[in-house]
């Protein structure tokens, strides 16, 4: 099923004030989008205390926090990571509270809490129940932007910062302690005397109640030179340097003087290190993957791709290592950044090494096998990694059967791929089936089917049809024959009893000497909303070049068009077109605009959706641009790129186009 309704994955999301909050309505925009939010680290920027007339400096303020968090280290070289957020919250009063005076604003930013003049809180549950209203994506780093520039803010589930000066280098402290759990690493006499009941005793990440250098948390790190406990003063040396989680004694940090214990500083080897550790963590290096289903059964003489599409880092895809029953068949030949020769080790390539690998069922043999793609942030950001979480793995477990598979192999296509029926009328398309064997497919039937395989809900029917003309010829529901080689095309017939909203079926082929056809999103399903009232109807088509039904996307940021003309075969109506990536997802960038059918220049301006009113039987064209944030591989049945029109939470319409980079 497509994950149609994932929101603000590719649109941004207005949604009506709390009641409590008393508040106007917010709107959640993504400003920097490299990828669906289930695979990426979500960063969303809340503003507080701005109000109507005051947003346009909360979205300057938005662009100005992403850009010195994307563009500073260890950020920067794992940019592609991140999709990044900005809740335009409207609030009552202008400002930010303090003791004594509270300003109406929508999670309650208090500047000077619990007596900490440069501490700011806001009300958690405010700022929780306003993303839980705008979407359903895990959001892992999020600030609140204050509006006071008064120098401020504070660690916890949610970060926050002021529009101070040094605001910047604040909330990538303040980050440290509510993305990766860091210490602060200075002194403060005051804390330290309510320790450890306050903030609690060291984390053991970047500071510790340990003092040798064998206990050290960061050993790895403490070159045999260094002297323990360290005493210089020099920048990037790992040590063990006395004084940090507030106090100034029984405590050691890892390095002199890090961005944990005073601004304007890197933040040295050891926090980096924990970043980088997280970011794999929170967003493993493996995007997408081909075959969908982890356990499959294959004849003994089949040969099945496998494929993943890794994650990029500074525009270098990571290399692929695949094993099978744990022994290498293939590894990247070409060194990591760092290393001086090519290692069969996991690492960084310099293009999209080795992402795909055909397994051959005849070379295993009859049995279960095991099939793993494995890749590793190999980085000299990284020196000890005892769990893993650089490491991403990704498993199929395979049976060969002891037979072959039939001379006859069947494939199948549906045109147009979304029709929306009103008075539950049939809903009609065309399917084509082709066998690629070498022996004529005997005692053929269409069967429809659901995901699952099994026998999908609406009544159907087909019949064969001239190829040249579309015309229906022949009796219903044959049964056939087909040429090796050859192709024959149907009109078919699906006819639901109740209301359905976005139901894709798949158009099967079988015959007596065959396989089924197999099943994929956009090849041979159709996606069917139906129902007693009127609707629009859009019939949508998609034109690519140079290779028709292919979208061939630039490997280097740049993007990819696709045109795209549509008719609406049915009632008026208001629908919204956005992009969709059916049961992938994959590394993609999908925005759209309306074109002049002559010249095809865009009349809008381009949006990750468009709002389009149709008039019955009108047709209109657009423009879809796709950028690809990672290398795809030709996989036609799987790695598709859809355009749907909708209308409330139905499809309307829509079409896809498979694609790939250009490698």
């Amino acid at each position: 099923m497509l994950n149609l309704f994932k929101t603000a994955f590719l649109s941004a999301f207005v949604f009506a004030g709390l009641a409590s909050a008393q508040v106007a309505p917010h709107t959640l925009v993504p400003i920097h989008i490299t990828g669906d939010p289930d695979t990426r680290i979500n960063y969303v920027i809340i503003a507080d205390g701005f109000t109507a007339g005051e947003q346009q400096a909360f979205r300057d303020a938005a662009t100005t926090f992403k850009d010195l968090l994307l563009g500073s280290s260890p950020y920067v070289r794992y940019a592609d990571y991140f999709n990044v957020y900005r809740l335009e919250t409207i609030s009552n009063e202008s400002g930010v509270s303090t003791p004594g005076n509270v300003v109406d604003t929508a999670v309650r930013s208090e500047q000077g809490c619990f007596g900490i003049d440069r501490l700011i809180c806001a009300n958690d549950q405010r700022a929780s129940a306003l993303l839980a209203a705008a979407s359903d994506i895990n959001f892992h780093i999020r600030l609140i932007v204050a509006n006071t520039q008064t120098y401020g803010g504070g660690g916890g589930f949610y970060a926050t910062t002021s529009l101070h000066a040094a605001a910047g280098q604040v909330f990538q402290h303040e980050i440290g302690h509510s993305y990766v759990s860091l210490d602060d690493e200075y002194e403060d006499a005051g804390i330290c005397a309510q320790q450890p009941g306050l903030y609690g005793p060291p984390n053991e990440l970047n500071a510790t109640a340990q003092s040798t250098r064998a206990a050290s948390p960061w050993a790895t790190w403490i070159d045999q030179g260094t002297a323990v406990p360290t005493t210089g003063t020099a920048d990037a040396v790992p040590g063990m340097y006395e004084g940090g989680h507030y106090c100034s004694t029984g405590v050691w940090r890892p390095t002199f003087n890090s961005l944990m214990r005073t601004l304007n500083r890197p933040m040295e080897q050891i926090n980096t290190e924990e970043f980088v550790r997280q970011f794999n963590t929170t967003s493993p290096g493996i995007d997408a993957i081909s075959p969908g289903a982890t356990t499959l059964t294959v004849t003994n003489n089949s040969r099945t791709r496998f494929q993943v599409v890794p994650k990029t880092i500074t525009g270098q895809a990571f290399g692929v290592t695949w094993r099978v029953n744990g022994q290498v068949v293939l590894a990247p030949a070409t060194p990591p950044p760092g290393l001086s020769s090519p290692t069969a080790a996991d690492g960084i390539g310099f293009a999209a090494e080795n992402t795909r690998y055909v397994f051959d069922g005849g070379q295993w043999g009859v049995g279960q096998h095991t099939i793993t793609a494995t890749i590793r942030d190999v980085s000299a950001l990284v020196r000890n990694d005892p769990g893993g979480r650089t490491t991403t793995e990704q498993r199929w477990t395979v049976t060969v059967e002891n037979r072959a598979t039939p001379d006859a192999r069947l494939v199948a296509a549906v045109l147009p791929y979304a029709r929306s029926m009103s008075a539950f009328a049939p809903a009609t398309a065309f399917a084509t089936v082709i066998n690629s064997g070498s022996v004529e497919a005997q005692t053929c039937t269409l069967a429809l089917q659901n995901l699952a395989g099994q026998a999908a809900t609406p009544a159907f029917g087909y019949q064969q049809t001239n190829a040249a003309t579309n015309q229906p010829t022949g009796p219903q529901n044959p049964t056939f024959n087909l040429g090796a080689g050859a192709a024959a095309s149907f009109v078919f017939s699906a006819t639901y009893a109740s209301t359905a909203a976005n139901d894709e079926i798949f158009v099967v082929a079988d015959c007596a000497n065959s396989d089924p056809s197999a099943r994929g999103a956009g090849v041979n399903s159709a996606l069917i909303s139906a129902a007693a009232t009127n609707s629009p109807d859009i019939v949508s088509v998609a034109a690519t070049a140079p290779t028709p039904g292919i979208a061939d996307l630039p490997s280097d940021g740049r993007r990819g068009a696709v045109a795209l003309s549509a008719i609406n075969i049915g009632s008026a109506g208001t629908v919204v077109l956005r992009g969709d990536l059916g049961p992938v997802s994959l590394p993609l960038e999908i925005e759209f605009c309306e074109t002049n059918s002559t010249t095809g220049a865009c009349t809008t301006p381009r949006a990750l959706e468009l709002d389009v009113t149709f008039a019955q039987n009108e047709v209109k064209t657009f423009a879809m641009f796709i950028r690809a944030h990672g290398p795809i591989r030709f996989v036609p049945e799987r790695f598709r790129v859809f355009a749907i029109f909708q209308e409330g939470q139905a499809s309307r319409g829509g079409t896809s186009v498979a694609l790939r980079t250009n490698e």
